[in-house]
């Protein structure tokens, strides 16, 4: 991103902050969940281990090379196999 290089730490799963309806203060245990469960189960064995049925929506980065970002950079992704 723009000059700086970050790296994957691990995936993180959604807020449940999400499931409480903020008129009520009600939590629902169906969505997002449920929809989200359909295709953001993880896929990696490890993760599978550590998240279970929980979808997973972001990832936590760390900081390889410190650099500039501004709006409009190009973001580019390397994929390990």
């Amino acid at each position: 991103m723009g000059e700086a290089i970050l790296y994957r730490i691990k995936h993180t799963t959604r807020c449940l902050m999400t499931t409480v309806n903020p008129y009520t203060g009600i939590k629902s245990n169906k969505e997002p969940f449920q929809t989200l469960k359909i295709y953001r189960l993880p896929s990696d064995e490890k993760e599978k281990q550590t998240f279970g049925n929980t979808p997973v929506l972001a990832c936590s980065l760390g900081l390889e090379k410190k650099g500039e970002v501004h709006v409009g950079d190009e973001v580019f992704a390397v994929i390990d196999d």
